[in-house]
């Protein structure tokens, strides 16, 4: 984690806390709010392009291989630059 993203994080807790004081009961809560809140700030993942060529048998293993990459990228909740 580099320090831009540290910087970001504690002002949204500071904000977050300004907001919905945190008590003992609400941290679980809050943790799980702050781990949403990393997801939706993540740049989407950018993968290589496919190739063009698709009458090569080498062309179609590797496209496959790149959307079997994205299609787990997705279900593990991360975003794929189109």
């Amino acid at each position: 984690m580099n320090e831009e993203m540290r910087k970001e994080f504690e002002e949204w807790y500071e904000q977050e806390g300004k907001t919905k004081p945190f008590t003992t009961v609400s941290i679980k809560e809050k943790m799980f709010e702050s781990w949403k809140a990393s997801l939706e700030a993540m740049k989407p993942i950018k993968l290589p392009k496919l190739m063009k060529n698709t009458q090569e048998q080498s062309c179609y293993y590797y496209n496959d291989a790149i959307e079997e990459c994205k299609e787990a990228i997705q279900q593990s909740g991360y975003k794929v630059a189109e």
